[in-house]
């Protein structure tokens, strides 16, 4: 292991733990400019921005008497497959035996409210990422500091407060030993964290589990599973396969099914085969209260075989909603908090004899009379079980120009979606009697007559692709008879596979509504609904435009350093979205004519404004001094941004003077009255995340 000196900066190695010293350590998230093992002792260190997290992790360590520090970002070769494998399965470790642990929140407003459940410090990235849950729970002191290293508190006095937000018992945080929580439990706290590798999400969790293994990158969700088969040779606790495969269309999430009250309603959307373990932590996200389950009887080994898991259960057949298949409900070693029933799992028997998984949407409970014996089973691992499909979710996105309202259809009654910027899911309608669609209403402003009625609807197609469909209805009549429906397939004029369509409205006005992709994890459009006057060019009724096909939607994702309090105004606001944990504000254009302003807001220093429009698929940008913009009023106001944004629509080849600049054209520097403002753009090097970025910042 080494360690930092904290008086001479440099690095010692210690090969004997017993002479290790005494040292404090780091737990932070990592940002930009990190300082790594290579550039720790070159001159260009003391220049990167992580540097004044490690200078100020030293100063404290030497007021509270240490003579060593660790930091992840210094202290480990990562060019070493080695030695970085070798680190990951010593971390935990390392983390318990420090002295104290000092947990870097750097979004976290000095003064903040640790209780309020909207505070930064609720809301922090530090509770969302994985590596971050064994640093917290590994040391026996944590002192948490905010963005400008003022304390907020420790482990012991915030517990409340971060039971609350990570879903750990207070007792994990104070008394009980994590070991003695259940294999459930410690997988619903990793359960919504993320990671930037796949891997990672297992390998952060090794320690948790007192297992090791090595780390192999590039295996993506197998390193999961490894750790689960690690996890198995050690442990006899059920609760590992007390998961449940959730969707966003579940709508069963913690109930636990009573045999007498199975009905046919719960095997309509399952039909899929699944091995008993895990494809990833965010299956657990509702276990935090599955316990083992203690009994007096024998237990009996499992073990991973080349036929699949080898286990001993009490099966018991199920008899109510199943034709045509033997399903059996197989009785689990544990249960919930406050149900001494135990939990059960459902297993379809296979013509060879062997079982797999199934109806993996619900955990059912058997009731105590019911006591069979044991049998010997060989569960299936089924290679290609589903992964969590890509399901889809939808923004609409808020138009000025035009009134919306959203109304979400279930299968017994309507519900009004008053927030239009909430993401909201739909359940396939050709999967399930329970369907679910939606219907906007959409109505000009400026044209009363413009209005129409916007019916979205999802299909599953039998290899777990998702369809959007869409239909648009116009003319009173028309609109309140679609009300009326109940039944999707119902609907007329329905156009499947689109990302556009396009229809002729009474007056030969048009209306327009687009599907544009959201760029991050999974996979989210926005529902874009605009109007057009008669004799406008464009394509009329109908237009269908295969997705696959279609080019990815020109995006522009902006990183601005929270440390330099610069707080960013987007106009119009339709067209701009923010990340709830990240300091990142995205632009993603409804149409080529758009331009877009991005207002840099700080309490010191005024600091340009910036001009955004596409040209040839290249996004190009238009600084504006403090000065520029100025002469449409006091940077305060939102009406004189909207004002110098209808100025710049029609401009093409500067303004004041100056010019559009490319991404080729970047970096740039600009002067304000405190040094330098630097920003970068250029396109995105991973297909995952097509589009371009813009870093903010002041030197």
């Amino acid at each position: 292991m080494r360690l930092l000196d904290v008086h001479r900066l440099e690095l010692k190695q210690f090969m004997d733990k017993e002479k290790r010293p005494p040292y404090a350590i780091l737990s932070h998230t990592w940002g930009d400019g990190e300082v790594s093992f290579q550039d720790l002792p070159t001159s260009a260190a003391r220049s990167m921005s992580g540097f004044s997290k490690i200078k100020k992790c030293c100063e404290l360590a030497i007021q509270d008497g240490f003579e060593y520090v660790w930091v992840d970002t210094c202290c480990i070769d990562k060019t070493s497959s080695a030695e970085l494998s070798e680190a990951i399965n010593s971390m935990y470790q390392w983390y318990k035996s420090s002295t104290v642990c000092y947990a870097l929140l750097s979004d976290v407003k000095t003064g903040d409210n640790s209780s309020d459940p909207n505070s930064s410090f609720s809301k922090s990235r530090w509770f969302t990422r994985g590596w971050t849950l064994q640093e917290l729970l590994a040391p026996r002191t944590v002192v948490f500091y905010d963005g400008n290293w003022t304390e907020i508190g420790t482990k012991s006095t915030l517990q409340m407060d971060i039971s609350r937000i990570t879903g750990i018992a207070v007792e994990g945080l104070s008394t009980k030993v994590t070991v003695d929580f259940s294999i459930a439990q410690r997988m619903s706290w990793a359960a919504k964290r993320k990671t930037t590798r796949v891997e990672d999400i297992a390998y952060c969790l090794m320690g948790i589990f007192r297992v090791n293994m090595p780390t192999l990158y590039g295996e993506g969700e197998q390193a999961f599973i490894r750790l689960q088969h690690e996890i198995l040779k050690s442990s006899d606790d059920h609760t590992l396969f007390a998961w449940t495969y959730t969707t966003p269309t579940n709508y069963l999430f913690t109930k636990w099914v009573d045999p007498e009250k199975e009905r046919p309603e719960f095997w309509d959307d399952s039909d899929q085969d699944f091995s008993m373990l895990a494809k990833s932590p965010l299956y657990f996200q509702y276990a935090h209260e599955i316990q083992r389950l203690e009994t007096t009887g024998p237990t009996y080994p499992f073990s991973i075989t080349n036929k699949g898991l080898h286990i001993w259960l009490p099966l018991v057949l199920v008899q109510d909603g199943i034709q045509d298949q033997e399903v059996y409900r197989a009785i689990l070693n544990c249960k919930t908090l406050d149900d001494p029933r135990p939990l059960v799992i459902y297993l379809r028997r296979e013509p060879s004899g062997d079982y797999c998984r199934t109806y993996t949407d619900v955990l059912g409970v058997m009731d105590t009379q019911y006591n069979p014996e044991p049998v010997e089973l060989y569960i299936a691992d089924v290679e290609d079980g589903i992964p969590f499909p890509d399901m889809p979710t939808f923004i609409l996105v808020a138009n000025p120009s035009i009134t919306q309202s959203c109304t979400f259809v279930g299968l017994y009654d309507w519900e009004e979606m008053p927030n239009l910027q909430q993401v909201f899911h739909l359940r396939p309608v050709n999967q399930s009697p329970q369907q679910q669609f939606l219907y906007i209403v959409a109505e000009n402003k400026v044209h009363p007559r413009a209005r129409a009625m916007v019916i979205l609807a999802l299909e599953r197609d039998e290899d777990w692709t998702y369809t959007i469909c869409c239909a648009v209805y116009s003319g009173q009549s028309k609109i309140e008879k679609a009300k009326l429906c109940r039944n999707f397939y119902d609907f007329d004029g329905v156009t499947r596979n689109v990302d556009r369509i396009t229809e002729t409205l009474p007056g030969g006005s048009f209306i327009s509504v687009a599907f544009r992709r959201y760029p991050g994890e999974g996979i989210c459009y926005r529902i874009v609904v605009s109007f057009m006057p008669p004799n406008s060019n464009h394509t009329v009724s109908g237009l269908s435009v295969n997705l696959p096909q279609a080019p990815p939607p020109i995006r522009l994702t902006i990183h601005i350093g929270t440390e330099h309090d610069i707080s960013p105004t987007g106009l119009p606001k339709g067209s701009w979205t923010a990340n709830e944990y990240d300091p990142r504000f995205l632009w993603t254009p409804p149409d080529q004519q758009e331009v877009a302003l991005l207002r840099l807001n700080h309490p010191r220093i005024q600091l340009p404004v910036l001009i955004f429009r596409l040209v040839d698929s290249d996004i190009a940008v238009l600084i504006l001094s403090a000065s520029d913009a100025s002469q449409y009023g006091p940077s305060s106001s939102s009406s004189d941004a909207t004002t110098l944004l209808n100025a710049c629509r029609n401009l093409t080849h500067g303004y004041s003077g100056q010019r559009w600049y490319r991404s080729k054209d970047f970096p740039q520097e600009v002067r304000t009255s405190e040094g330098t403002m630097v920003i970068k753009l250029r396109g995105k090097m991973f297909l995952r995340e097509p589009g371009h970025q813009m870093q903010v910042m002041l030197l």
